[in-house]
């Protein structure tokens, strides 16, 4: 069975791959600007779109093998943040309400009466303030990072 502090590593797991994939981005941003703004100017849709003088193939062609690593590397990052996102999204609650369930049962069959069970759940349930609010600024502040570079 998962305990809370399970629970906790891996949330941590999968906000420090979010940052991971999130910093390559934003470092590939940085540093490749120009190659990122040609290849998002070529790949992007607009109803507004005027006929382009190049092909994507024709772009890549004409990349070195540098620039073709970092697009990889982009792409790689971009698709990885959106299956944390969609899979936590999809299965989070599942997983910890699987948890909760799991850990009532254990404090239940644990405890010598339904009311030391009961004060025993209302001493063990809620939320960690102070990790909750520490989570939520870390990822804003790494969030708001790409509005500086």
């Amino acid at each position: 069975m998962a305990s809370v502090q399970e629970m906790y590593k891996i949330g941590a797991v999968i906000a420090i791959a979010m940052a991971i994939l999130l910093l390559t981005q934003l470092y590939i941003g940085t540093f490749y600007s120009d190659l990122m703004t040609q290849y998002n100017q070529l790949t992007s849709f607009s109803f507004t779109q005027t006929e382009s003088t190049i092909t994507p193939q024709a772009f890549l062609a004409g990349l070195d093998t540098e620039d073709i690593v970092v697009l990889t590397i982009n792409s790689f990052a971009s698709t990885g943040r959106l299956a944390l996102s969609v899979l936590c999204g999809i299965f989070g609650n599942k997983w910890y309400r699987n948890h909760c369930i799991k850990k009532i049962s254990e404090i239940k069959s644990a405890a010598a009466s339904k009311e030391v069970a009961d004060a025993e759940l209302q001493t063990k349930g809620g939320v960690n303030t102070a990790v909750a609010i520490s989570l939520i600024i870390t990822f804003w502040i790494i969030s708001i990072m790409s509005m500086f570079f």
